[in-house]
């Protein structure tokens, strides 16, 4: 079958482990690299010994392109897409697609308009440690009665120039909550520490709440001394931690077992003044199947573009940032309610 002839655009941060699992997937093909910074450029040319260009105005028969992945800062993702449109060109853009709402309506209304694919490079959807909560019985019977769910995603990241840390970090579990929850929130809170008014949020506690009253905690920083990346789920008589950065148990499924009898029996006042304690039972560390998450969404675009195979879309991108853009208003009133 045809390979998918691919251009990348943007090699900074993300954009080498783009290029590297294209290259390892033989159903596509790098014609370029496209940055307009010399040196960025020159290690992809010599790294992975593709032809590299300054600009995508530079590359010749636009129109045989299949595919634009899209890696640049979020202020450019509109005009590409609407550039890499002109010429029939599907795109798979980086979160958070777009620098606002309004830009990820504007994507979307050009993916319409112009009949072009625009996919969103969540790339939490592919990973193995979010599917396996998605398929195990035991994870579904805990998440299908979580009480609560808190993420810590810190470190001393980049601090970017046209998105904030909720608009960088937040959107992770916002999707992943997405996807646990198949719904969004109805409403957020949030504050951020360490900035004023009007100044670019860099870290932030965020509340999220849905319908059914159920509340998600998220802490977001990129000026935390140690990085984080860690989620607990707990429902009534069970827990499970998602710790990414640990590579011998990234997942613990935790039995909870209360130290007291039910309080059925028990009076008003009993109940009131007594100490409830909660002890750890069994403990299970499943074994997760090695892969990275970026190869499986590769392997999952290919189906997405030659078989219109589930794939987070632009329209996701929308969802996400209707979250990203409440929060933001919260913070901007000092933590007020905010309706989605």
């Amino acid at each position: 079958m045809k390979k998918i002839k691919v251009v990348v655009v943007g090699y900074g941060y993300w954009g080498p482990n783009l290029v590297r699992n294209i290259l390892l997937n033989n159903d596509y093909e790098l014609m370029y690299v496209v940055d307009s910074d010399e040196n960025r450029a020159k290690l992809a040319s010599e790294k992975h010994g593709v032809l590299t260009k300054s600009s995508v105005h530079e590359i010749p028969e636009l129109q045989s392109i299949d595919l634009a992945v899209i890696a640049t800062r979020p202020s450019s993702h509109l005009e590409l897409v609407s550039l890499f449109a002109d010429f029939n060109v599907d795109c798979l853009v980086a979160k958070p697609s777009g620098k606002s709402k309004q830009d990820a309506i504007s994507i979307k209304d050009i993916s319409k308009s112009k009949n072009i694919k625009v996919y969103c490079d969540f790339t939490y959807h592919f990973s193995a440690y979010i599917n396996f909560l998605l398929e195990d019985v035991k994870a579904q019977t805990i998440i299908s009665n979580m009480r609560e769910y808190v993420s810590y995603r810190t470190s001393l990241g980049i601090i970017q120039a046209d998105v904030d840390v909720v608009a960088d970090l937040a959107v992770h579990d916002i999707y992943i909550l997405k996807l646990l929850k198949g719904k969004m929130p109805s409403r957020v809170s949030a504050l951020s520490l360490g900035t004023g008014p009007g100044e670019q949020v860099e870290s932030a506690f965020i509340n999220l709440v849905w319908a059914d009253g159920f509340r998600a905690a998220l802490h977001v920083s990129w000026k935390s001394p140690r990085k984080s990346r860690l989620i607990s789920i707990i429902s009534d008589n069970a827990g499970i931690t998602l710790e990414e950065l640990n590579q011998q148990a990234p997942i613990q499924i935790v039995e909870i077992t209360p130290g007291f009898q039910s309080s059925t029996n028990l009076g008003p006042e009993l109940v009131k003044t007594r100490n409830e304690s909660y002890s750890i039972g069994s403990i299970e560390q499943p074994t997760i199947p090695p892969g990275e998450s970026l190869a499986i969404e590769f392997e999952a675009l290919v189906d997405a573009l030659r078989h219109n195979g589930q794939f987070p879309s632009i329209s996701d991108a929308v969802d996400v940032w209707s979250v990203v853009e409440s929060i933001r208003k919260s913070i901007e009133n000092d933590g007020e309610t905010v309706d989605i």
